[in-house]
């Protein structure tokens, strides 16, 4: 798939399995060919939610595999939201984007909305 995008002049960015998919194989393998490996992390509820350890689990998974075969780059698809996703402010946000930078991620990709399909990086 690597080279298939790169002869058209395009970058793969590889996510492998969050925290609930059923997935059988290595995370690390999944995502060490990628340009940019990617972890995923929903933003936890805002009543008293935590942030899944799997999903730090998954966020430092492509740090690791960045750190290993030397890439510079870390993405995390950041801070997603399900209920009410309207109902965010960038403070309530803070604490999820603060994880995400303290476990490696160095680019944020944001699914800004199902209707416009739009995405926006954010490299740190």
């Amino acid at each position: 798939m690597t080279t298939i995008f790169h002869n058209r002049d395009m970058k793969r960015y590889t996510e492998s399995h969050e925290s609930g998919r059923a997935f059988i194989g290595d995370g690390m393998e999944v995502k060490r060919k990628a340009d940019i490996p990617m972890g995923a992390l929903w933003t936890p509820n805002k009543v008293g939610g935590s942030i899944n350890t799997v999903y730090k689990a998954d966020v430092r998974e492509s740090a690791s595999v960045a750190h290993i075969y030397g890439q510079n780059l870390v993405a995390v698809e950041s801070m997603t939201s399900y209920g009410s996703p309207w109902a965010w402010s960038p403070e309530s946000l803070k604490p999820t984007a603060d994880m995400e930078l303290a476990n490696g991620t160095n680019l944020f990709v944001q699914s800004v909305s199902v209707h416009s399909r739009g995405i926006i990086y954010y490299q740190a």
